[in-house]
């Protein structure tokens, strides 16, 4: 049989092809190469095999382009991102026969061989990580929806409690800004050289000299109001807030 290939991966279709040595396969990248190929042929391919991703498929369909040029060539997309592995193949002999309607070809067995050995190299690991659309998809971790949502409502609740915590003391911007870096950074230290790169960037530049100081501004504060249940504890490596 004669098959031409087109894809964005030639690296791919050639490993393919190899498993096909039996027949005359051709590799495309272009489009308009494949299509002046087809035209240049007495008798037009046997099979096309082509990559899922060389089109956008809500504005090019290969059907009616077969229709539109009158060829009715038969067609497989060898990335398929709907297709479940294991039924390639059938899925691929049953699409042949729409195509053809509904009239078994002649050679449909040869078409068969052709499609099990296709889909033992795209679905074959060493080689599907590789392919576009061949990757599965981890799988969700046991109540993802629930632990979202939770954790979603607890920053809400977080950033609340914090804006209610600098207009009770009525904290000056300055000081909310560093308490802000240290709660989002809370399951860590942080140093006073990190904050003051990030106040420095972001607000005015600012000493460590002056970041230390606003730091002991920002633990009264805090003491004042023990029921707001926060506390800086300064670490070997630098501050940490703990929100009780």
């Amino acid at each position: 049989m004669l098959i031409f290939f087109l894809t964005d991966q030639s690296e791919i279709c050639h490993i393919i092809s190899d498993r096909l040595s039996e027949h005359s396969c051709h590799v495309f990248t272009d489009i308009n190469k494949i299509y002046d190929a087809i035209l240049n042929l007495h008798n037009p391919p046997d099979l096309l095999v082509v990559d899922y991703s060389m089109f956008n498929h809500e504005i090019f369909n290969l059907n009616e382009y077969m229709e539109q040029v009158h060829y009715n060539i038969p067609h497989i997309y060898y990335n398929d991102p709907c297709l479940i592995a294991g039924n390639r193949p059938d899925h691929w002999k049953q699409l042949i026969l729409i195509e053809n309607n509904f009239l078994e070809l002649k050679n449909s067995e040869e078409y068969y061989d052709i499609f099990k050995k296709i889909a033992e190299v795209v679905e074959d690991p060493d080689i599907s990580q590789f392919i576009p659309l061949m990757q599965k998809p981890k799988l969700l971790p046991e109540n993802f929806y629930v632990t979202k949502m939770y954790k979603d409502t607890v920053l809400k609740d977080a950033r609340r409690r914090l804006m209610e915590f600098k207009s009770k003391t009525n904290m000056p911007d300055n000081l909310f800004f560093l308490m802000e870096l240290l709660y989002i950074n809370q399951d860590k230290s942080v140093t006073a050289e990190s904050l003051r790169d990030e106040y420095s960037e972001r607000i005015r530049p600012i000493t460590l000299q002056s970041v230390v100081v606003q730091i002991s501004k920002l633990k009264r504060i805090i003491k004042d109001f023990p029921e707001a249940n926060y506390t800086i504890i300064k670490r070997k490596n630098g501050y940490q807030l703990i929100a009780f």
